[in-house]
């Protein structure tokens, strides 16, 4: 037998085994089992921008800071702990207003038209807290849970529970480089 017929005979094979597995990945879709339940929302999605722009000049206004733009403020710190050129600090309010949107009121920068334009219908949390200080390991414990590397992530937890619109395509996505937290 040569080498062409070889593959001419094995390529009948090949194609039986796909199908095979076509129709068994669909038997399966057909059998899986449902939540405990019934899911109350449809879609999730989640923006982690890590060294986006800052929430105060987004959606956090700070009026007090606004009026002394400019203005010296007393240090925090002591004279001679100051860096060369630092002989004052100033305050800095925002360079483009925030403004309440909507009906809810919520205050949205006009850096962000879109994303104003539809106060109403999203969520906005404004509030953080993290067991540690250093970005990196609050950041995993914020898509995690858990200091930990070896936990599942917000997305697999999502999927978990809403499942995958489609099967040929990942039910969540993450991009990011990793980076060693220890």
């Amino acid at each position: 037998m040569t080498r062409r017929s070889c593959l001419q005979h094995a390529a009948c094979g090949f194609g039986s085994v796909a199908l095979a597995d076509l129709l068994h990945a669909e038997q399966q879709r057909t059998r899986s089992p449902q939540p405990h339940f019934a899911a109350r929302a449809s879609r999730v999605i989640f923006l982690f921008m890590q060294g986006g722009p800052s929430q105060l000049d987004l959606f956090d206004p700070k009026p007090f800071i606004q009026q002394k733009h400019g203005q010296p403020i007393d240090s925090p710190l002591s004279s001679h702990v100051l860096q060369v050129g630092t002989e004052r600090f100033l305050a800095l309010g925002t360079a483009v207003p925030v403004r309440p949107r909507g009906h809810c009121g919520t205050p949205i920068s006009d850096l962000l038209p879109h994303l104003a334009g539809i106060a109403d219908e999203i969520c906005l949390l404004k509030g953080m807290s993290a067991d540690n200080p250093q970005h990196m390991p609050a950041e995993l414990q914020l898509h995690t849970g858990a200091l930990n590397d070896a936990r599942p992530s917000m997305g697999a937890w999502i999927s978990y529970g809403l499942g995958s619109e489609n099967h040929n395509l990942p039910a969540f996505i993450t991009i990011n480089p990793h980076a060693d937290v220890r």
